[in-house]
């Protein structure tokens, strides 16, 4: 992983095959090739599809997309407040 500074340079570094941290607005991005992106997608929607056929095998009721979604935020919102707080790089 490579930190830079001008879009330029990430692109030729992301071209050479590395991958590239930029920060923007104050906040760390990570910029990937194609490919990797297509990886990413690809075990994301695995991993949705092991959580789903998890959920349909447990007994019980079913709740309303509506109530999981809201719970999920819930639950994302008190994980990002529990994280801790990255060291920043000397810019």
């Amino acid at each position: 992983m490579i930190r830079v500074t001008t879009l330029q340079e990430a692109m030729q570094r992301i071209a050479d095959g590395e991958r590239v941290v930029m920060t923007v607005d104050g906040k760390d991005v990570a910029l990937v090739a194609v490919d990797e992106l297509e990886l990413l997608e690809e075990w994301e929607e695995r991993l949705d599809l092991e959580a789903y056929r998890k959920a349909k095998a447990e007994p019980g009721p079913n709740i309303p997309l509506e109530d999981f979604l809201r719970e999920m935020e819930q639950e994302r919102a008190a994980r990002r407040k529990r994280a801790p707080k990255r060291a920043r790089a000397l810019r």
